[in-house]
């Protein structure tokens, strides 16, 4: 662990976040670690590939291991994964799925773990 002294910040918002820590039961220090892992989280999120505006892709094992990095999937109506695509893949190498009519995944993916990527998806056929 580093030892960190941060000069200059607003004495509201530290006592906002330091009541936080004591809401929680977390120390200051693990309060702002997990606050940094968010937002270095949320920046490589934004800088990620994002696949958009097609009709329908269907991805495979190969297509998600062809890509640099992490890919989003957003503004198309049909988003289907292959069955050899597999969770341990699918959630190191899909960002998000957004604004997406009809999404399918292979049947043995845990639903919510799915879900916590998507936003905007009208139906996911679990098959």
């Amino acid at each position: 662990m580093t030892d960190v002294t941060i000069r200059g910040i607003d004495d509201e918002i530290y006592a906002l976040f330091s009541a936080e820590a004591r809401k929680r039961g977390v120390s200051i220090g693990e309060l702002v670690t997990l606050v940094m892992r968010a937002f270095l989280d949320k920046t490589n999120e934004m800088e990620q590939n994002e696949i958009n505006s097609i009709s329908s892709i269907e991805v495979s094992q190969k297509d998600l291991n062809e890509v640099e990095g992490r890919v989003g999937f957003s503004s198309i109506p049909k988003v289907e994964f292959m069955d050899d695509v597999t969770w341990d893949l699918f959630s190191k190498k899909v960002a998000y799925v957004r604004n997406v009519a009809k999404l399918t995944v292979p049947g043995n993916f845990p639903r919510l773990g799915v879900l916590v990527l998507c936003k905007h998806v009208g139906k996911l056929v679990m098959r």
